[in-house]
């Protein structure tokens, strides 16, 4: 018997053991006799084992051990399974989340002094006003619109200019169309094509219930203003959502960059609904257009745009003036509806919501 580095090595005439620290490893070499007619003695350094019985009783504890020890690894692999899935579903949630918000901005929400580049200030027009480089202050300046009326000889294209009205053969400014009145030698609509005449000679702003039902939704087109028939098709009323022109596809295809027709209904358009490239650069738009959902081509998609689509180059344009490029960023001018971050994206927040509920009952 040989003791050799906490290992107690035994030779017996048949049988060879190998005991090791508490653990037993049976190197059985059997020849002639059988196990149990051996009468065999092990020592361990715990205890000794005389007998077969004996021997037959360690295993046993043997295995219980080595099962508590398995049941033990499979509770902690348990544990550690529910800790990386919830940390996983914690990952998804967020990425979710943050996928549910989309970009919207005021069309031409941004104000002269805004805007922090030359050629970006001097190619804006917000509304009734022109922006001016300073180029002493190195700033860009607002200035009312200056009116060019009186440059124009046309009627025909004078009255055609919002801000221009065609009186006594002269392009003049134009102001509201209840200042002028009809004649025998000139229409409301010929002094600009935004009146219609009312009562008793008087001009006035062009309304939806003064067209006939044939001309009804293509009013924008004569006085850009909205307007569709009523749900029992009897009169020519103001449009003001899309979800009105639910009852005729053409109706609501009117109004292309605002609306679209999807399972025989009208609703606003989101950029996936957009299928050309040119038209995602167009941006999707809320009913009147004065609100813009940012979108961007990828992969031969229209999605959504993020942040990071919005590049110190595009930051002005893409955004339809909406945005500029501040700090090593593009980020929203005050008048647009979202400082940032973002605001949701109601569609994109529900589908969320959907994803969510799968992912806890996983």
């Amino acid at each position: 018997m040989l003791k050799r580095e906490g290992f107690l090595h035994l030779m017996m005439e048949k049988q060879s053991f190998l005991i090791v620290q508490g653990q037993l490893i049976l190197l059985f070499k059997e020849q002639k006799n059988q196990f149990s007619q051996s009468q065999i003695f092990v020592f361990k350094s715990e205890y000794l084992l005389n007998s077969q019985d004996d021997y037959q009783i360690y295993q046993q504890n043997n295995r219980m051990r080595q099962h508590k020890i398995s049941y033990e690894l499979k509770c902690l692999y348990s544990q550690i399974l529910s800790v990386i899935k919830i940390m996983v579903r914690s990952l998804i949630w967020l990425s979710l989340l943050i996928m549910a918000y989309s970009i919207q901005v005021k069309v031409e929400g941004c104000t002269c002094e805004e805007i922090q580049k030359q050629d970006q200030c001097d190619d804006y027009q917000p509304g009734e006003l022109d922006c001016e480089w300073n180029i002493q202050k190195k700033a860009c300046e607002s200035h009312p619109f200056l009116r060019k009326c009186y440059l124009i000889n046309d009627g025909e294209l004078c009255k055609n200019q919002r801000d221009c009205a065609w009186v006594n053969n002269k392009c003049v400014d134009f102001t509201k169309c209840t200042d002028y009145k009809e004649t025998l030698d000139q229409k409301c609509y010929e002094i600009n094509r935004f009146c219609v005449l009312q009562k008793d000679d008087k001009c006035g702003p062009f309304e939806c219930d003064q067209l006939s039902l044939d001309f009804c939704v293509y009013s924008y087109y004569f006085f850009e203003k909205w307007c569709t028939l009523s749900s029992d098709r009897t009169k020519c009323v103001p449009m003001t959502t899309c979800e009105q022109s639910s009852f005729n596809k053409d109706e609501c295809q009117i109004n292309y960059g605002s609306c679209f027709w999807d399972n025989n209904k009208c609703r606003n358009i989101k950029c996936t609904d957009i299928k050309i490239e040119e038209d995602c650069q167009l941006n999707a738009f809320s009913f009147d257009w004065s609100i813009a959902t940012l979108c961007h081509w990828d992969g031969g998609k229209c999605i959504e745009a993020k942040q990071d689509d919005l590049t110190e180059e595009n930051c002005f344009r893409a955004s339809v003036y909406g945005m500029r490029w501040l700090d090593g960023k593009c980020q929203s001018c005050q008048a647009s509806p979202n400082p940032d971050p973002p605001t949701p994206s109601y569609h994109r927040i529900l589908s969320t919501i959907i994803s969510l509920i799968v992912i806890v009952m996983i």
